[in-house]
């Protein structure tokens, strides 16, 4: 599904980095190909919105390339007013703790 195999090659992967507003490095295991499920690339972003798909056309051939984010997570406080955590700022933030990131994402 999404790129051949045979597209699987650093040039191309840093086209699609750098249509994803710039590509700055490329996961080690993508580079060896020993993860074919997906390639990691991590590329720079400016706040806005991220593409959920890509098409890359090739030899007239269009594919069309799923995207999948991992983002930071990130947390502001605004300074002005604060009074101090509430019991609603405490409370646990519960999922169904299917985790959609790859064991490495830890690393």
């Amino acid at each position: 599904m999404g790129l051949p195999i045979s597209l699987w090659v650093p040039s191309i992967l840093r086209r699609v980095g750098n249509e994803c507003n710039g590509f700055v490095a490329m996961d080690p295991l993508t580079e060896r190909m020993e993860n074919l499920w997906w390639a990691r690339i991590l590329v720079k972003t400016k706040g806005g919105e991220l593409p959920s798909s890509l098409e890359i056309r090739v030899d007239g051939i269009s594919y069309n390339l799923p995207l999948w984010w991992e983002v930071l997570s990130s947390i502001r406080q605004k300074s002005e007013g604060y009074r101090g955590l509430t019991d609603r700022a405490r409370e646990e933030v519960r999922g169904d703790g299917g985790a959609c990131a790859d064991p490495r994402v830890e690393e």
